[in-house]
């Protein structure tokens, strides 16, 4: 085999390119593509967690700046008494 021989690789074996046929080739760029469009959305489901926390610090940040307190709770008694006759 010669060096110059294009392969791919695909779960961690390679394989001969001129082997592929028209469809093989085709199942394998739709397959890479695929693959790139995962680690993208993984990137922007990472950068979006991120700018979610910072500006969740920020926002705290800024209400303590303010000095804004959260409402306190309201308890309400429901309970039922009975009364012994």
């Amino acid at each position: 085999m010669s060096e110059n021989t294009e392969t791919i690789t695909f779960d961690n074996e390679q394989y001969n390119v001129s082997a592929l046929n028209e469809q093989a080739i085709q199942y394998f760029n739709i397959l890479m593509k695929l693959q790139n469009e995962s680690n993208e959305q993984s990137y922007q489901l990472s950068k979006t967690n991120i700018a979610i926390e910072t500006m969740s610090d920020r926002f705290k940040a800024l209400l303590d700046e303010l000095d804004i307190k959260p409402i306190e709770e309201t308890v309400i008694d429901t309970e039922t008494k009975t009364i012994e006759q």
